[in-house]
């Protein structure tokens, strides 16, 4: 399914029940938000086995709930892989854009997102690694809202690359925006490579 340059609506329920839909590839530019309970991607990919997410390098946002269709896990789509393309300028992720994406088991956030928003990952509890931003040279990320990554209760190891200046919001946001397990390893990367962060059971290495 390719979901075209040029789209800038979805209507609700557009893409229900597609259950043995594989690869989705996400090219719009423009497409407006969607609200709880849309149903667009309603029960996709659950007859096989999941469904890659490739955000195209021109989309500069991810609209809130476009992957979230009841605001539950109830009839998530089996979305197994998130992909940013490798010149990704997407800036914004919207709240609750990937949220209750239970079988997606990696969160990698390319250097050109800002702004991550309040729960736009929120609880997909198959996520093992988190990590947002590619370099502290390069990253852009400059707000992680309030429970963005909450209820990602398997999480081990999350790192966070913020250029000097940014680097102190990894730990402000730390505990609200990721509810991670009790044993994790979380680091904040900062300028020259300097780390800073909290842990749990698990020390910083």
């Amino acid at each position: 399914l390719e979901i075209g340059i040029g789209i800038k609506t979805i209507g609700d329920n557009a893409f229900k029940s597609m259950t043995k839909l594989t690869e989705i590839r996400y090219r719009a530019e423009a497409c407006e938000d969607k609200a709880s309970g849309n149903n667009v991607f309603f029960d996709a990919g659950n007859n096989n086995s999941g469904i890659t997410v490739t955000i195209e390098n021109g989309v500069t946002e991810v609209p809130a709930y476009m992957f979230c269709p009841t605001g539950s896990t109830a009839n998530r789509p089996n979305i197994v892989t998130l992909i940013f393309e490798s010149t990704s300028i997407c800036e914004t992720i919207n709240e609750y854009a990937f949220a209750y994406l239970t079988a997606l088991t990696a969160i990698n956030i390319p250097n050109s997102v800002e702004t991550i928003e309040n729960h736009a990952f929120y609880g997909c509890t198959a996520v093992e690694s988190i990590k947002i931003g590619e370099s502290e040279d390069n990253s852009s990320i400059k707000l992680i809202e309030t429970y963005a990554f909450a209820e990602n209760t398997n999480a081990s190891y999350v790192a966070i690359y913020a250029k000097q200046g940014n680097d102190d919001i990894a730990i402000i946001r730390l505990q609200k925006a990721i509810n991670l397990s009790p044993e994790y390893k979380a680091v904040a990367v900062g300028e020259n490579g300097s780390t800073s962060g909290e842990s749990g059971r698990v020390p910083l290495q």
